[in-house]
């Protein structure tokens, strides 16, 4: 497998599962949540590619990553303070 890092249209593998492009409520601080989330993500995803003992655990590591982003953008979101 092989993990092609401009992805399509320019846009990361990382990018794409974590919507970068999506912020309605322009916070930047939710851009740079996403924008770290989707390096840590890209990262991940080039140790998949190399296959061996390391990929299962990198491909465990970037679902969560993702999960973690997604909760991370809702409490940034709901925050009232």
């Amino acid at each position: 497998m092989t993990v092609d890092m401009a992805g399509v249209n320019g846009v990361t593998e990382g990018c794409y599962r974590v919507g970068v492009s999506f912020n309605p409520s322009g916070s930047i601080r939710i851009d740079e949540v996403k924008l770290e989330a989707a390096r840590l993500i890209d990262d991940m995803l080039a140790i998949v590619a190399k296959g061996g003992d390391a990929a299962r655990s990198a491909a465990l590591a970037a679902t969560h990553i993702e999960i973690a982003c997604m909760l991370t953008v809702k409490a940034i979101a709901y925050d009232k303070d």
